[in-house]
């Protein structure tokens, strides 16, 4: 190595590191910001629009989309899976009444989980 290159290389400025990148959050979303009941069948809901609505996490929501003939329909729209509005008012219709913030260790219908 030449002096020339051994100087230019001790000149470099020191490496910043990279910020940690950012993780998508996988627990279940703050309740809706919006009227749900005020939209039309048609209108397009993202995943964690669905789950924040549904009360499930969006890791849910995700896993769903990999299981055969599950009853709550999506579509991929430029990259992103999207759900229409009528077709979760039809699932909600399958499962019953929206989950609302449950104590840990009660099940949907108000009676503990056997262990």
């Amino acid at each position: 190595m030449t002096d020339a290159m051994a100087a230019a290389r001790a000149a470099r400025r020191p490496r910043i590191p990279k910020p940690p990148r950012e993780r998508k959050t996988t627990g279940v979303p703050p309740p809706l910001t919006f009227d749900f009941d005020a939209l039309h069948d048609s209108a397009l809901l993202t995943g964690e629009e669905v789950a924040s609505r549904l009360r499930r996490s969006t890791a849910t929501i995700a896993f769903w989309r990999w299981r055969q003939n599950h009853p709550l329909k999506w579509k991929w729209i430029q990259g992103r899976a999207m759900y229409r509005v009528g077709d979760v008012r039809a699932y909600e219709k399958i499962i019953g009444e929206p989950r609302k913030n449950e104590k840990r260790g009660m099940g949907r219908h108000g009676k503990r989980e056997q262990t």
